[in-house]
């Protein structure tokens, strides 16, 4: 028993090191075709997602949609939320959620959540010619100076 506990992270690590480069495998997902795993580094791509009119037109979008709740405001809550979600190879975003919060302030990850949830990207990431899933992590600034 001893031997098969020694051996199996071993094994595991070598399927991971063997499949695609930079994928990110999900344990309590079965991995049955290309189109489930996941990149999550540029390096690699042939392109990255591509939000429609690029990416001070999505940093427009989020500044016109992105409220600042007032009792965070009132409660003098303020810094950065990080997110992250995965562009699919359709452009839209699955498996939105927080990963860093503001302590105190759920109000401004619900904002957060609310506005990304709206987003698609005109463009999914390409490797090798072929739309690929990719893992993305955004910072969003709540800051009333």
């Amino acid at each position: 028993m001893k031997f098969v506990l020694v051996i199996l992270p071993f094994l595991f690590s070598n399927l991971i090191l063997l499949g695609q480069e930079d994928p990110v495998f999900y344990p309590d997902t079965i991995q049955e075709s290309i189109e489930e795993i996941v990149y999550q580094k540029i390096e690699g791509l042939d392109s990255p997602p591509e939000y429609k009119g690029g990416q001070n037109a999505l940093i427009t979008f989020l500044t016109k949609n992105l409220r600042y709740p007032e009792q965070a405001f009132l409660d003098g809550h303020f810094g950065k939320i990080y997110v992250e979600f995965i562009v699919e190879i359709n452009g839209t975003i699955t498996g939105l959620h927080a990963i860093k919060e503001v302590q105190g302030a759920p109000e401004l990850t619900k904002e957060v959540l609310r506005v990304m949830s709206l987003i698609a990207f005109d463009k999914p990431a390409i490797r090798e010619g072929k739309p690929v899933r990719f893992k993305m992590v955004f910072p969003i600034n709540f800051d009333p100076r």
